[in-house]
């Protein structure tokens, strides 16, 4: 995974939500088994629900 690039969702509980992740993890990181994502979804799914 690159840092900021954009992945189909592969969890079919949240996929319908959040169809997208955007990697946004350092390469700095690159030595940890995980990654931070960001999930992406369209604004009539969230509604005025904002973080």
């Amino acid at each position: 995974m690159a840092q900021f690039d954009v992945y189909a969702n592969p969890s079919k509980k949240s996929r319908g939500a959040y169809p997208y992740l955007v990697d946004i993890q350092s390469e700095v990181l690159t030595e940890l088994s995980t990654r931070i994502v960001v999930p992406l979804s369209d604004r009539s799914v969230i509604g005025s629900h904002l973080l």
